[in-house]
């Protein structure tokens, strides 16, 4: 977050914030947290900026946010013509990606609405790292920002591997809860059977669904009763429908998207994540808070939650092997998963407790108005 230089201080007046999300997808967990965030500020009077790529005009998120009186604008909107201009004075060889798109889009608005507080919103991957000619200009960001904010430790410091400096204002807060905070859900009918959930949004390069298909094409586990259910859209759906044809999978089925994610938890036994890359799952939180058995990999924070065997199983490493090491743990206690489940709820209530009104709106709220100069 990086206040915009001002002339005068914020005084008592409705201060001014400016969200900015660079998400590929219309929506995804990554959002939630700066959501809330826009929505508590707003509901206390401050206005609101959202700059945003790929807006989801009917996305409920995105009606509440213009209900409330935020402004919800659109910044991957560059035509043609301002494109070619922006390549003619790029660096050789660096033509002009979506990236660069939205900062010529963003910077006109942010200067026309001159916020208080900006908060851009982007993602931390193994899969990403900095190019040379990128890697100056974001340690510059990350050292003038009066915060950085991380959903997990693993995030906070792989950022700080890849530029190769630490982030001294680096803190972590954890994506919102949106349900299970009652306690765990009645455990499902088992009758030896286990049904597991796949929730995250289709691509495969990030989400991993590949790993499990492939797992699950062992001949010991078509032998099973095991049934996934994958939840979630996505550009390759139809990619994994195939491949689950081709490997002759047949206990699967894509369900799409669901806004009632505790009725998914009502009828599965357990989440499966076989994640290449992540950086604290939404759906993880949420799966454990209804007091449900997570199987993930060893990626982003999930490791950071998830106690193998005691709440759960951890894959070592994105790998078909290591997904199938971890499917066989699992199933070998399939006898003690409502017990497993049980304390994954109590373990991730203590991880995640219920912090009330958004911590991001309350940290927002005190960066502009610190006055705290702005390092460069």
């Amino acid at each position: 977050m990086r206040p915009l230089p001002r002339k005068a201080a914020a005084g008592d007046k409705p201060l001014r914030f400016a969200f900015l999300s660079s998400c590929i997808e219309p929506w995804g967990g990554s959002e939630e947290l700066w959501w809330q965030a826009a929505m508590s500020l707003r509901a206390r009077g401050h206005r609101v900026d959202v700059l945003k790529t790929k807006v989801p005009e009917t996305h409920g998120r995105i009606r509440q946010l213009r209900a409330s009186g935020c402004t919800v604008r659109d910044i991957d909107r560059l035509g043609f013509r301002a494109a070619a201009a922006a390549n003619a004075v790029l660096p050789e060889r660096h033509e002009l990606v979506a990236e660069r798109r939205q900062m010529l889009a963003v910077g006109p608005l942010l200067a026309s609405r001159r916020p208080h507080l900006a908060v851009v919103s982007q993602k931390a991957t193994e899969m990403h790292w900095p190019a040379d000619w990128a890697r100056p200009f974001a340690t510059r960001v990350f050292a003038a920002a009066r915060r950085a904010v991380f959903v997990s430790e693993h995030n906070l410091r792989l950022t700080e591997r890849q530029l190769g400096t630490s982030i001294p204002r680096g803190v972590v807060l954890r994506n919102p809860v949106l349900v299970g905070r009652d306690g765990p859900l009645p455990w499902p009918e088992q009758n030896g059977a286990l049904k597991l959930a796949f929730v995250a949004r289709l691509y495969p390069a990030e989400k991993g669904q590949d790993l499990l298909l492939e797992a699950l094409a062992a001949p010991h586990w078509r032998e099973r009763p095991v049934h996934v259910d994958f939840y979630g859209t996505g550009l390759q759906r139809e990619v994994l429908e195939g491949l689950a044809r081709h490997l002759g999978v047949e206990r699967v089925s894509f369900e799409g998207q669901t806004q009632r994610i505790e009725d998914v938890w009502r009828t599965h036994h357990g989440l499966v994540l076989t994640s290449r890359a992540e950086g604290l799952p939404l759906a993880l939180v949420e799966a454990m808070m209804c007091g449900r058995v997570p199987i993930v990999t060893d990626v982003g924070g999930n490791a950071e939650v998830v106690d193998d065997p005691t709440t759960g199983f951890v894959a070592g490493s994105a790998t078909v092997a290591a997904v199938d090491d971890a499917l066989e743990r699992a199933w070998a206690a399939r006898e003690r998963w409502s017990e497993i489940g049980a304390a994954a709820s109590r373990r991730i209530a203590d991880l995640v407790p219920d912090e009330g009104e958004s911590p991001l709106a309350e940290m927002a709220i005190a960066e502009a108005t610190s006055g705290a100069p702005v390092r460069s």
